[in-house]
């Protein structure tokens, strides 16, 4: 099996991937036989391939004792008087009426991809459901820098930060792409505080709440590295979190929204040709 196996990763390697079996007067050779049931080489296509040569030949071996696992299975289960041939049939024929209507409409979608989403559109969705956007989380909006304690820029970036005029500010952005093990400076970003503070001195604050109502700007260590935050603005478990932090999911539910509208309005309006046409009877 293994030597089988060495070879027929280079036949499908090969051969597969530039005879097209389908062509007429070109019989594909079977590989494997249960019954009436055969596996091809072109059922094996991919199979093993880029893996090194050892986990090539598991690979293949173990989908071919697959497949012959499942067609001994199905040869007992064809002949289980239990099961209901017709009721299989029945399934078979919903499954393949689905399968055909889902890539029907997964082409449809891809050749109307329009995602664009207006920032009113997102604004309108955002004021029109505010409980849909009530915070699980205390957010903020800031910076937070984790920086080797021992960095010779060390000092300056806690300079800068803590007075945060515009000039001073670039250049910290200079610094910490440079110098900082993790950084986040980007002032239009809210950031989850549970997600920010994570393996993190700030992990061990017990009152969130407080910590942001009374804290704007501070600095905490751990033996290696400093962990600095500089807190502009907040937001609390329970409010209506600021627009910019729900702004991602709301344009990703508007693509949806629209993507299902025109699935139903193609819907309708093959129904209606067919309808207009008629093509079909109703006979109660």
């Amino acid at each position: 099996m293994k030597y089988f196996s060495i070879l027929l990763i280079a036949y499908c390697s090969f051969s597969c991937s530039f005879l097209d079996f389908s062509d007429k007067g070109i019989e594909e050779p079977a590989l494997v036989k249960f019954d009436d049931s055969y596996l091809y080489p072109t059922d094996l296509r991919g199979i093993g391939i880029g893996l090194s040569p050892h986990d090539s030949i598991q690979n293949v071996e173990k989908f071919i004792e697959d497949w012959i696992r499942n067609e001994v299975v199905l040869s007992e289960a064809k002949k289980d008087s239990l099961i209901n041939k017709n009721d299989i049939e029945d399934k078979l024929k919903v499954l393949r009426r689905d399968l055909f209507i889902y890539e029907y409409e997964k082409n449809l979608l891809e050749k109307n991809q329009d995602t664009s989403i207006s920032d009113g559109d997102v604004l309108a969705f955002f004021e029109a459901n505010p409980s849909n956007f009530l915070l699980k989380q205390n957010i903020f909006n800031g910076y937070f820098i984790k920086i080797n304690r021992k960095s010779p820029s060390f000092n300056k970036v806690k300079k800068l930060l803590k007075e945060g005029n515009e000039g001073g500010l670039v250049q910290l952005g200079e610094i910490v792409t440079q110098e900082a093990n993790t950084y986040h400076i980007d002032t239009l970003i809210w950031h989850n505080f549970d997600d920010i503070s994570r393996n993190t001195p700030f992990e061990k604050i017990t009152n969130q709440k407080k910590y942001l109502k009374n804290n704007k700007f501070e600095v905490r260590y751990t033996k290696d590295f400093a962990f600095v935050i500089k807190i502009l603005t907040y937001k609390l478990t329970s409010e209506i979190g600021p627009l910019e932090f729900h702004e991602e999911m709301i344009r990703n539910t508007l693509i949806h929204k629209n993507r299902r509208r025109l699935i139903q309005d193609n819907e309708e309006n093959l129904y209606n040709k067919a309808k207009k046409e008629e093509r079909f009877e109703i006979y109660f």
